[in-house]
């Protein structure tokens, strides 16, 4: 590079530097009449919404929100969140479907934040213990399920936030999320039953499913007193997966440098392969197929 552009790009940062300095400068001695230095000083306050209308299904959208159902002490159905002026939520009833979407109001400048908002909630009051659908999804909010519902089906995601599902799912379940955890205890599914992360862990327990399947990355499997009437199919890169007293009528179970621990209520057919890890499992046993491949993971399978 010659030293005339070296020049030219060097005059051109202190420019910019300046020109930058100047505004700062300017916003400050104005007044801040466009609110810039006010950008974390968003009010919040906690509003109560009160639902007439019936409904069957639930669809929730979210951002930042710590998501939580909780059972209505007055058999009506109400809703608290956490609000500002700008930041907001749309709540309707359409077709027997409860919807609550989070709506964003603030001009371009209000969206710098330099930090969290802090703690900010939606919690929902319902009337009835049974539901059909429920779809609900945050970006970094966490979401609670309590004991004590029944969903036909589910599906409840997550970019960052812990998921907890206590209630019952009758139908399908789906659990995803990229970073937070997943916890599900005591669903008696008739159908399927996924629940993927990357780095999260998940934890399945109490629980029954035609088929499941469970994949993470770099998260750990761990799956107790658990029953899958179908196929079991399980895959990490790096995460250890544990099953103890679990039973499939078939196994698949792929990892590249976590361990494998299988404690199984029923004798299966086992073929386990790893290139690097050892290998501690029944051989030439009847069953149904248990196949388990890692590459530097130690499998270890044990039967009653």
């Amino acid at each position: 590079m010659s030293k005339t552009k070296k020049l030219i790009i060097t005059v051109s940062g202190i420019c910019m530097a300046l020109g930058l300095v100047i505004c700062i400068c300017a916003l400050a001695f104005s007044g801040d009449i466009f609110g810039v230095m006010n950008m974390n000083s968003i009010k919040f306050e906690k509003n109560t919404y009160e639902i007439a209308e019936s409904f069957e299904s639930i669809n929730i959208s979210e951002i930042e929100s710590d998501v939580k159902l909780l059972p209505s002490k007055d058999g009506k159905c109400k809703i608290e969140a956490t609000e500002s002026k700008s930041i907001y939520n749309k709540i309707t009833v359409e077709n027997g479907e409860l919807k609550i979407t989070r709506v964003d109001a603030r001009r371009w400048y209000e969206r710098i934040q330099f930090g969290p908002f802090g703690n900010i909630s939606l919690t929902v009051y319902l009337p009835q213990n049974e539901y059909s659908a429920l779809t609900l999804k945050t970006v970094s909010g966490n979401i609670t399920l309590p004991s004590g519902f029944t969903f036909e089906s589910a599906r409840v995601s997550s970019t960052s936030g812990e998921i907890d599902i206590y209630s019952d799912v009758k139908g399908s379940l789906g659990a995803s999320s990229t970073s937070g955890s997943i916890d599900i205890k005591g669903v008696n599914s008739a159908s399927d039953i996924s629940i993927k992360t990357v780095s999260g862990e998940i934890a399945l327990e109490s629980a029954s499913a035609a088929n499941l399947t469970v994949s993470s990355t770099s998260g750990g499997v761990y799956v107790k007193d658990t029953l899958a009437k179908g196929n079991f199919y399980a895959k990490t890169v790096s995460g250890r997966i544990k099953l103890e007293r679990f039973d499939a009528a078939s196994l698949e179970i792929r990892s590249t440098s976590g361990g494998v621990y299988c404690g199984l209520l029923s004798e299966k057919n086992v073929s386990a392969k790893s290139t690097s890890g050892s290998i501690s499992a029944p051989e030439n046993v009847n069953g149904a197929p248990c196949k388990i491949t890692t590459v530097s993971g130690n499998i270890k399978v044990i039967f009653p």
